[in-house]
């Protein structure tokens, strides 16, 4: 099957959308398809290069700091003439090549819906003209209408004119490169010996510092934390807009000999990042969020599926999906949404019983590899494309 899968991220990249549309394309390349990825243009990035057996082809589609997939439409229509069976288009509101290109060369067109990106853009510009929210999902409406196949981990966030379309999919990790067994690594000991880790255990964040992450939470985590257990060090990953506040309300508290904060990293290593920590934290704030308390839980949890293929126990909030990944005492544990002393617990219990943290790490691992890894992903996503194509 040859596949044209257009996406507004910068691959190879760091952020989860990146991570996503890498291993999509990979997994699909293993099972044997041709796959040509269409995305951003990154700095320093070659425009057409072959990164692990994936044609990746970059066009820029960046403006002003904002990403317009539709941007490169012009690099598509100059492969208007490849063979192309499908093409696969990650869904946003200023996207839509993958729907023109589809339409001009006639081949079915697959929708990948992450989110319901035009609520949620209208909900953050503040779009109060009806006549603009009106065009904005008059232009999503056409996307749907032209898509033979929608795929997304929740029927709520797809619009009514894909509904009938949809088949649900879950995300996942690679389980091959996230592994328990890292922990013997090198890597993983110079870890230890650079950020001071040795000795302790470490609860893991990583991520966008985002206030829907949770990361303003973590402070009052972290002090309950630190109040009942010395031994334990909170490593936190990553970059972002709330980085600064928390790195103050940390200092504040009087908490900088708990916390490390990396920054951002790359991302093949997180995997070692992972083996050298005990716990993995994801605090989810849907408060923080309209369009989470409104459709639910859609974004990918990346960073939980993660840490579980790395054998952690994680500790999230009690909402769907994530319970249900998680199960509460069996794979980790689960706290309602913004109670910071009941995750807290959930940590401190962990961290006292290590027998039960290393059973809750391989029942994590064991889930994970066999229902959300991206090899998995892949080979449900070529059965509903190769439906499509038929």
């Amino acid at each position: 099957m040859n596949i044209l899968y257009i996406a507004g991220e910068t691959v190879p990249g760091n952020d989860g959308g990146a991570v996503h549309v890498r291993e999509v394309a990979t997994n699909l390349a293993k099972l044997g398809c041709q796959v040509t990825v269409l995305c951003n243009l990154g700095p320093g990035q070659a425009r057409d290069e072959m990164l692990d057996g994936v044609r990746v082809l970059r066009a820029r589609m960046s403006l002003g700091g904002k990403t317009f997939p539709l941007l490169g439409l012009w690099r598509a229509l100059g492969l208007i003439t490849q063979p192309f069976d499908v093409v696969m288009e990650r869904y946003v509101t200023f996207g839509g090549a993958g729907m023109v290109f589809s339409a001009l060369n006639d081949v079915p067109l697959a929708l990948e819906v992450n989110s319901p990106h035009v609520e949620e853009l209208i909900w953050r510009l503040r779009i109060g003209s009806r006549a603009a929210r009106a065009f904005l999902r008059g232009w999503v409406w056409l996307m749907f209408q032209r898509a033979r196949l929608v795929l997304s981990p929740l029927e709520s966030i797809v619009p009514a004119s894909g509904a009938s379309k949809v088949r649900l999919v879950s995300w996942g990790a690679d389980v091959e490169k996230f592994r328990p067994d890292l922990r013997d690594a090198e890597r993983c000991r110079q870890l230890g010996s650079r950020y001071g880790l040795e000795g302790k255990i470490v609860v893991l964040f990583t991520g966008t510092f985002r206030a829907w992450h949770g990361v303003l939470r973590l402070p009052s985590i972290i002090e309950r934390v630190a109040a009942q257990q010395p031994d334990v060090m909170f490593l936190l990953v990553g970059k972002g807009e709330c980085l600064d506040e928390v790195k103050r309300t940390v200092a504040e508290r009087g908490l900088e000999d708990r916390v490390v904060f990396t920054g951002e990293q790359a991302h093949d290593e997180i995997p070692f990042f992972v083996a050298a920590s005990d716990i993995g934290i994801a605090p989810y704030d849907l408060d923080a969020y309209w369009p989470l308390k409104e459709f639910g839980f859609f974004w990918s949890p990346l960073k939980i599926f993660e840490f579980m293929a790395g054998g952690l126990p994680v500790v999230t909030v009690d909402v769907p999906p994530l319970n249900q990944v998680v199960a509460d005492g069996l794979r980790g544990r689960v706290a309602p949404p913004g109670n910071d002393q009941a995750m807290a617990e959930a940590i401190v219990g962990l961290v006292r019983d290590g027998s039960r943290r290393t059973d809750m790490g391989a029942q994590a691992r064991a889930h994970v590899a066999s229902h959300y890894s991206w090899a998995g992903h892949a080979s449900v996503l070529m059965g509903y494309l190769a439906d499509v194509v038929a």
